[in-house]
């Protein structure tokens, strides 16, 4: 008799164990094949054959309708044939093995999945029947060689191999015996296996995207105890020789998760947005990681060194039917593509596979963060097998992102050309999620591969077995990795557990079973289906099935469920309450990822797990801001739902209780990993929170990993950081603020008196920098400016703050402080404006001294933390800290954390901090309740209203024009001078019309050096940093698209107008069409219905007397007049272009001034004489040439 050790995965008597050499019968089963041979060996010929078997002399073993057939390399030329067949079961011997099994279906479900139960030999034998042959008359072998000897030595080599094959696939004992597999399965009343579908289907047969709108976070994907999910596995697979390749997944599944948590969003993706992208399926059969993709338009910036430029056809959506169309683009790996993405935060504005591959991205970093992915032996038809990575098919949670991307993702992204086929839906979502995950593991698992298949499993390479014994590699890591591939069949495993009833102490354990499409419908005991009634409308059989396949799977996690199996679930079993908390544990993971449910009473569904918080409680009754470290004591409290306990409570609870625990007439989980870290934070001291961190504490409910509480007197402190306070707006304010303006005021102040920074960030047009200079010139007639306030903004914008401050705040003192010649005067002075490169440059002599307030207008000039300029600018020291922006984040929320950083400091934590916690979870993940968070920690320190809000619509006009004012660059300055003098000597000598000419001439020369130096000398470079125009539209324009909104650019030049159309494309990546007089009707009809209808038309130049009449383009919000014609009703014209009937939207008007040039001192005489704005209707320019000589020189010399 033979018998089979329990331990199925550990050598039983006669397994080889010669170290370093190829090992034989590594499985119970294998060494009681060999055993079953050896007893009946009486000449000793199987060891002869060992050594032909490690030396590879083997080379071919098939199995075919129970018949051996191998090919054994021996002393001659060609290899000798060897035939083997055992004893096949009698009709009796089926008829018995068909009723064990019948009787006991755990053992045909471990079969399933490749396990050979431990006890069915010994069950079979009770009823008389060997599995094992018990003589040599029980096997029929015959080899072609001449040795007479039964079993020569090819015989025996091929009895170890054959043990070598039984390890890995146990079945082949019944197969040798005449039984097949789904025979066997069909006395146990399971129906087969259904085949996968084609994966391709054609064009033709695609189904539209669905249109609908859909909400994405990842908040809910919570991390997966891989250690628990990877104990299904056993630790010393058949097919790896070293000592642990479960450990070796673990750790680089460790070693994924940790690198996961730190990785930063170092991409805008913003070039990307527009994009076409297809990725290029190789064939039937390939791995997608071996894809190329596809993406056009050209001018897309590279991915990588293979990037080819290439023509293609590829299938696009259009007007409702799908049609292949060729362009040209860029060809480059899949890999590549993807990696771009794994760095860019979440893109939900872009083209359709843009959004796709974006959101797919983050899903996929999401799975690998919580280690919810497993890996999956993937067979090709050359009998290679690659390792695919695939998120866990039946968490909920991962199923409903799952879903989502399936109605994201264009039907058209992955094309198979040669057959003209895409994959669509689920299928492809899979695909593409898998090809992340590997990149993933590649990139992050850390693990360096020492042989072809660590190679395989971490560095994506294909599996091609070499000698005879590797042909089994892969139906044995199929067969390890079968638990985890979970089960995508309709029908699943429910767990149910019940309380205890009276006295008893023991949870009763039931299996029923559950139908996933269709929650609603009632659970099925399992006794049911034995009993042979159908389910949920479907065959028994095939229903049995899928549930057995399932539970012999989690058998070895989880016992109770082969038990509840095998007495067909007409018994509940008793469990206590360690067996409970396991299941409530990490065992409620690995059920879940086999696709067993579970259903708790509700006192078990809101079972409570101890959570460590962090309690303040004041020292008194006036705490302030800037006390308020000071007067707080802190102590560690644990959570236990409703309940409270202090730590020493705790300490007592948790003495020798673990698991289940029934306390103060409620169930509690305490998990022994849990516990232990709340007892070693208590053994700790307690921590020091510094002000602006008790402030964000308080705000958010979180210190650091802990839930923060506070008291009343706390409360009331962060209350009033949301109450404004009452200031009435300064006597000597030269300006009518509007309501929100006021408000905006208020809030500014109550910051400043807090001691607290702010950040105003108002939509452009709102009047950020009137609210600043209203709190400027309050501060100074309450006596509070004892120091000047420092005003950093961009070079472009030092005329406008001048301007801005001399015409609503005549009062205050102002100096601006740039140029070769700049002094930061402090003594007499309010104001002092400066550019962020003086700033920069001057740093060491501005921190010296101590600000009343600092301002930072354009705060988006500081979003890179480490910069030289953003470094400079948070070195000042001041009273007060104000940051303007229209645009806080422009791309990435780092941005948002500087400019905290300067109005704050500390408060949002560390820049590593804040990305971990914040930046990338809302960015990468979208987690909508730590953007919650976020926006309720910084609520009180940044004040945003927009253009569209109701309550600030109501109080704009429809048309806000503003005076935009620049400087000339030192280029523009030495040439305008230069032409200046030059001309004005020939004024001076003519008259008539000739010196009418003259001055009409010298005009257009010094409008066109304001423009451009290459517009006046019609040679050059056209760059932006040429012209401080060019500069400050340059800078406007890029608010402008933050806020994807459409502007017009009139020029009174055509030439002007090419160059801002070279100028604009080249510096903001986007198109610019170029409305002129010399265009057909036709053209200009086809560039008019783009502006008006094209999302991605977003730019428009416009020359002056080609737009100024009859055209309609309401779709602009802003106009910007870059130079200006001096004639009202001609400047009005080309206004009422986009504010016309029809406009449902403000209109902002930008009427570019150089300061210190003609343009500004035409400009302040129109404006303060009206008379002369009348004369001008009419007149138009003409005026200017009857101006005497000394009249034109105060108007036309430059005064800076």
């Amino acid at each position: 008799m033979v018998r089979i050790n329990k331990t199925a995965t550990s050598p039983a008597l006669g397994a080889e164990k010669e170290k370093g050499k190829q090992k034989f019968a590594q499985t119970s089963w294998g060494s009681a094949w060999l055993n079953a041979l050896r007893q009946f060996d009486y000449s000793n010929r199987l060891p002869r054959g060992r050594s032909y078997a490690r030396g590879g002399r083997v080379k071919d073993l098939k199995i075919r309708d129970g018949i051996l057939e191998a090919r054994v390399k021996g002393q001659r030329r060609s290899a000798y044939k060897i035939y083997l067949r055992l004893m096949p079961f009698t009709a009796a011997q089926l008829e018995t093995i068909n009723r064990v099994i019948g009787e006991n279906p755990a053992f045909a479900a471990e079969l399933a999945v490749g396990k050979l139960p431990a006890d069915l030999a010994s069950v079979f034998e009770s009823q008389g029947i060997q599995l094992f042959p018990g003589s040599w008359d029980e096997v029929d072998a015959d080899c072609s060689c001449p040795d007479w000897a039964n079993p020569c030595k090819h015989l025996a080599a091929v009895f170890y191999v054959l043990a070598q094959e039984i390890d890995v696939d146990p079945f082949i004992l019944f197969s040798l015996r005449g039984l097949s597999k789904e025979e066997l399965m069909g006395a146990a009343g399971f129906a087969g296996e259904v085949e996968r579908e084609d994966r391709f289907v054609p064009l033709t047969e695609v189904a539209l995207p669905p249109d609908e709108a859909f909400e994405f976070s990842l908040a809910g994907l919570d991390k997966k105890a891989s250690g628990a999910i990877f104990s299904l596995l056993a630790d010393k697979p058949l097919f790896y020789r070293g000592e642990n390749f479960k450990k070796l997944l673990v750790k680089a599944y460790k070693n994924v998760a940790a690198a996961v948590e730190e990785l930063e969003v170092v991409e805008s993706g913003a070039t990307l947005r527009p994009a076409g992208i297809r990725i290029l399926y190789h064939g039937e059969g390939q791995p997608l990681f071996t894809a190329a993709a596809f993406v056009w338009p050209d001018q897309i910036p590279p991915f990588g060194a293979d990037d080819k430029a290439a023509m293609m056809s590829v299938p696009v959506l259009e007007k409702g039917k799908y049609r292949v169309r060729r362009f040209r683009g860029i060809k480059t790996g899949a890999p590549a593509l993807l990696k771009m993405f794994l760095e860019m935060p979440l893109l939900l504005d872009g083209s359709p596979e843009i959004k796709f591959l974006s959101a797919a991205a983050s899903v996929a970093l999401a799975l690998a963060r919580a280690s919810a992915f497993v890996p999956e032996a993937v067979h090709l038809k050359t009998g290679h097998f690659y390792i695919s990575y695939r998120p866990l098919s039946h968490d909920a949670d991962v199923l409903a992102l799952i879903d989502l991307l399936t109605k994201l993702m264009p039907p058209e992204l992955i094309f198979f050309r040669k057959n003209k086929t895409v994959m669509p839906g689920r299928q492809g979502v899979e695909e593409i999620l898998s090809l992340y995950l590997a990149h993933i593991v590649r990139e992050y698992g850390n693990i360096e591969p020492d042989d072809k298949l660590c190679l395989s499993f971490f560095r994506m390479a294909d599996y091609r077995p070499e000698k005879f014994e590797e042909k089994k590699t892969g139906k044995a890591v199929a067969d390890w990795l079968g638990s985890l591939s979970g089960f995508t069949g309709r029908f699943g495993p429910l767990v149910r557990i019940e309380l205890p009833v009276g006295r008893q102490k023991k949870f009763r354990f039931f299996l029923d079973v559950a139908d996933r499409e269709d929650p609603l419908a009632p659970p099925l005991p399992l006794a049911d289906l034995f009993a042979g009634a159908d389910a949920f409308c479907r065959p028994a059989g095939e229903v049995l099935a899928m549930v057995a396949r399932q539970v012999a799977a989690a058998a070895g996690y989880c016992p109770e469920l082969k038990e509840m199996l095998a007495n067909k679930g007409e018994r509940a079993l008793a469990m206590g309450t360690d067996e409970v908390s396991r299941f409530l544990g990490e065992g409620k993971e690995v059920l879940a990822m086999l696709g067993i449910r579970m259903l708790l009473p509700k006192e078990l569904r809101s079972v409570v797990a101890p959570k460590l918080v962090l309690s303040a409680r004041s020292k008194g009754k006036h705490v302030t801001y800037l006390s308020v470290a000071e007067m707080v004591a802190f102590d560690w409290e644990v959570s236990l739902g409703e309940m409270r306990l202090s730590g020493e409570e705790f300490k007592k609870l948790a003495i020798g209780a673990s698991g289940i625990v029934y306390y103060r007439d409620s169930y509690l989980l305490l998990q022994p990993d849990d516990v232990d870290r709340i007892l070693t934070h208590l053994k700790k001291p307690l921590p020091k929170l510094g002000p602006t961190q008790l402030l964000r504490a308080g705000l958010t409910g979180e210190a650091g990993d802990v839930r923060f509480e506070h008291d009343a007197v706390l409360a009331k402190l962060l209350a009033d950081l949301h109450t404004e306070i009452n200031v009435p707006v300064p006597a000597g304010l030269q300006a009518k603020l509007r309501p929100y303006q006021e408000r905006g005021l208020r809030w500014l102040y109550g910051n400043y008196d807090r001691g607290l920074g702010s950040c105003l960030a108002d939509d452009m047009g709102l009047g950020k920098t009137v609210q600043v200079i209203a709190l400027i010139l309050k501060l100074k007639e309450e006596g509070k400016l004892h120091r000047p306030a420092l005003v950093v903004c961009p070079t472009t914008l030092l005329g406008n703050w001048e301007k801005e401050c001399a015409r609503f705040a005549p009062s205050l003192k102002v100096a601006v402080c740039h140029g070769p010649d700049r002094e930061a005067q402090a003594t007499g002075t309010d104001v002092i404006i400066t550019s962020y490169g003086v700033a920069r440059n001057d740093k060491e002599l501005l921190s010296k001294k101590r600000w009343s307030l600092l301002v930072i207008d354009e705060a988006q000039n500081v979003k890179n933390a480490d910069s030289a300029q953003a470094l400079a600018v948070k070195s000042l020291r001041a009273d007060g800290y104000v940051a303007m922006s229209g645009t806080p984040v422009e791309n990435r929320l780092d941005e948002l954390w500087s400019i905290f950083n300067f109005i704050l400091p500390g408060f949002l934590g560390t820049r590593k901090e804040f990305g971990q916690r914040f930046a990338v979870p809302v960015e990468k993940y979208r987690d909508l309740d730590r953007a919650r968070l976020l926006r309720k920690a910084i609520a009180p320190f940044i004040l945003r209203r927009m253009k569209s809000d109701k309550t600030v619509v109501s109080d704009l006009p429809e048309k806000i024009i503003k005076n935009e004012y620049c400087r000339l660059t030192a280029q523009q300055a030495a040439l305008y001078h230069e032409v200046l003098e030059r001309e004005i000597k020939k004024i001076s000598d003519s008259d008539g019309m000739a010196r009418r000419g003259l001055v009409f001439s010298l005009m257009t020369a010094l409008k066109q050096i304001c423009n451009h130096p290459v517009h006046f000398a019609k040679k050059g470079l056209p760059e932006p940093h040429y012209s401080g125009k060019a500069e400050m539209a340059l800078a406007l324009l890029r608010q402008i698209a933050q806020q994807n909104e459409k502007t017009l650019i009139f020029t009174q030049y055509k030439e002007m107008g090419e160059l801002l159309v070279q100028m604009l494309e080249s510096k903001l990546a986007m198109p610019v069409s170029f409305f002129h007089g010399s265009l057909q009707r036709k053209a200009r009809e086809k560039l008019v219905e783009a502006f008006q209808h094209d999302p991605d038309c977003r730019l428009m130049v416009v020359s002056l007397k080609a737009g100024g009449t009859g055209l309609n383009l309401t779709a602009a919000t802003h106009v910007i007049h870059y130079d200006l014609w001096w004639n009202p009703a001609v400047e009005d014209q080309a206004t009422d272009r986009a504010y016309r009937l029809g406009q449902r939207q403000n209109v902002a008007v930008h009427r570019f001034v150089t300061l210190g040039t003609l343009e500004e001192k035409i400009n302040t005489m129109l404006e303060a004489k009206k008379e002369l704005a009348d004369l001008t209707v009419s007149a138009g320019e003409i005026w200017l040439s009857e101006m005497s000589d000394s009249e034109l020189r105060e108007i036309f010399k430059l005064s800076i």
